[in-house]
């Protein structure tokens, strides 16, 4: 590889370095993937899936704004339903 070649890659990997903008980050993802002809698109649909080793589940509440089940609220609508049948029983009748 020449050093010409070398020196522009790592030009396009320090702009990239600066970006804090996930959104951009992204963008330039999809932008890189698309101009990529070998790829197949299912080698760019799985290239463009984000992976996160750890997931944090603290941090997918906050993420998505998880408020949780008003446990009041929930017991009264099971209330209202007047079910007969245990949580067992309607359980075993998925089987």
């Amino acid at each position: 590889m020449n050093a010409n070649l070398e020196a522009k890659k790592n030009n396009i990997l320090r702009i990239i370095m600066s970006v804090n903008d996930e959104a951009m980050i992204d963008e330039i993802n999809a932008k890189v993937i698309s101009l990529l002809p070998e790829m197949d698109e299912a080698e760019r649909y799985i290239n463009s899936i984000q992976i996160e080793a750890d997931i944090d589940v603290e941090k997918l509440v906050k993420e998505q704004n998880y408020t949780g089940i008003d446990l009041e609220e929930m017991k009264r609508l099971t209330a209202d339903l007047d079910i007969p049948q245990t949580t067992e029983e309607l359980l075993a009748m998925l089987d």
